[in-house]
């Protein structure tokens, strides 16, 4: 089993529920095309958002912006991610996918 940050988990969980920003889909981040970072972030986005990560604009999808390593999820378990990226960009909603993320969370903690 993955190691697993629940502490960083539940701190995702929260912002999941009471960030304000747009949510984005297809990018972990929004940006304009001169490279500006915009509010608009995916639910992964969140995750290194939370973290304070260093954003790069995507040299190909010039509206994109990443993080070194983005699939990689310290501290989370690597089907979580797999399943919160699937839910974000399939239209479920922030919340929804806190809902989902805290009930995984409780499982775990039971195991």
């Amino acid at each position: 089993m993955d190691d697993i940050d629940f502490n960083l988990m539940k701190r995702w969980v929260n912002d999941l529920r009471t960030t304000k920003v747009e949510q984005a889909y297809g990018s972990l981040r929004l940006c304009s095309f001169d490279g500006t970072p915009l509010d608009c972030f995916c639910a992964l986005g969140r995750f290194y958002a939370i973290q304070g990560a260093t954003w790069r604009q995507d040299p190909v999808v010039k509206s994109a912006m990443n993080v070194d390593n983005w699939k990689d999820l310290p501290g989370v378990p690597s089907w979580l991610g797999e399943e919160v990226f699937t839910m974000n960009d399939g239209g479920s909603t922030f919340a929804e996918i806190a809902d989902y993320i805290e009930n995984e969370l409780d499982k775990l903690t039971t195991l």
